[in-house]
């Protein structure tokens, strides 16, 4: 009530946009960035809870252009240009969950990125791998993130060391609209 008289608003969007003007560092062009990036985060978070990871992953592979693979040395992909997109959103995705209700975890924000970097043409592959528990009474600890032309985007380099992958990338399913097929795992790794 006191905030409301002193002219604060309240809930988590204030919370939000407060948390995101007290971090000037990032300039206009990384707090508008943080703001896209919560924009795709959030309904990818409630869309994993609410619907499951193929149907999300189905979504989001329909609600985005495919890669194109007429960029060739223009792409986005090549080297450090690549690197230094893929950094700059998940930096935003990383501030965006750490402050939004909805906690994005790996998943969640590999999955957005994902989609972010398809409008970018590019052409990322989502990873999943796993390894033995480092708390007691969890056996397993799953991880997810994004490679491209074998090079990781969103983690560090080696985190095919520390997670063992999957044997290929995740890919969108080949059905018609509707269908419940699984997305699958294709590809040597």
């Amino acid at each position: 009530m006191a905030q409301a008289a002193e002219g604060r608003s309240s809930g988590p969007l204030a919370t939000l946009v407060r948390k995101l003007r007290s971090a000037g560092k990032l300039g206009l062009a990384g707090g508008l960035r943080t703001g896209a990036a919560a924009t795709v985060l959030v309904p990818v978070c409630w869309s994993l809870r609410w619907a499951g990871f193929n149907r999300t992953f189905r979504w989001l592979g329909q609600t985005s252009p495919a890669p194109r693979p007429d960029l060739g040395e223009n792409e986005p992909s090549s080297g450090e240009e690549l690197q230094r997109l893929a950094h700059r959103w998940s930096r935003a995705l990383d501030i965006a969950g750490r402050n939004l209700p909805v906690r994005g975890k790996c998943l969640e924000r590999s999955l957005a990125l994902w989609w972010i970097l398809r409008w970018r043409g590019v052409a990322p592959e989502l990873r999943l791998g796993v390894r033995r528990g480092e708390e007691p009474g969890k056996p397993l600890d799953a991880h997810a993130w994004l490679e491209t032309r074998g090079r990781v985007l969103n983690d560090r380099p080696d985190v095919a060391e520390r997670f063992a992958p999957f044997s290929g990338a995740l890919t969108q399913p080949s059905s018609p609209e509707g269908s419940t097929r699984d997305a699958t795992v294709s590809g040597p790794r």
